[in-house]
């Protein structure tokens, strides 16, 4: 769907930029080089400054895994939801958490559903494959 080549400078760019932003799993904004916004600077609306959406972290998780680079983003998908039940969230996810002021942006049950597809991707598969016995549906990760 997309040049293999802009996946990848864009999946480096995150990993040097929102990832490393954050210990709870990959901020939705921040600066070049991984610098988390200001109060003053921008307003991010709703995310907060260090806005952290656990959807998202899922979602790129999985795009990490997909593309051959699975070791390095078990350990911030852990963290994303590592936080939510250290918060004491676990049957209420948030839609997004502010990682510097605390409180939870309201809920989202369906978007948090994404956890329930790492397991086939850490596979290298993809979800009706991994539980629903059928056959795959063209998810082909690239082996690098």
């Amino acid at each position: 769907m997309f040049p293999e080549d802009h996946v990848r400078a864009t999946l480096e760019t995150l990993k040097e930029t929102a990832v490393t932003a954050t210990k709870y799993g990959a901020v939705v904004f921040c600066k070049p080089g991984g610098k988390l916004l200001q109060k003053g600077e921008w307003d991010p609306g709703y995310w907060g400054n260090e806005g952290v959406h656990p959807p998202s972290v899922f979602m790129l998780a999985m795009t990490y895994m997909y593309e051959g680079q699975r070791e390095f983003v078990i350990e911030p998908a852990r963290r994303a939801v590592a936080e939510v039940v250290r918060r004491g969230w676990c049957w209420d996810w948030p839609m997004a958490l502010d990682t510097a002021l605390g409180p939870r942006v309201g809920t989202d049950y369906y978007q948090n559903m994404l956890l329930w597809a790492l397991p086939a991707a850490l596979d290298g598969k993809d979800l009706a494959a991994k539980f629903c016995n059928k056959p795959k549906t063209g998810v082909k990760p690239r082996r690098r």
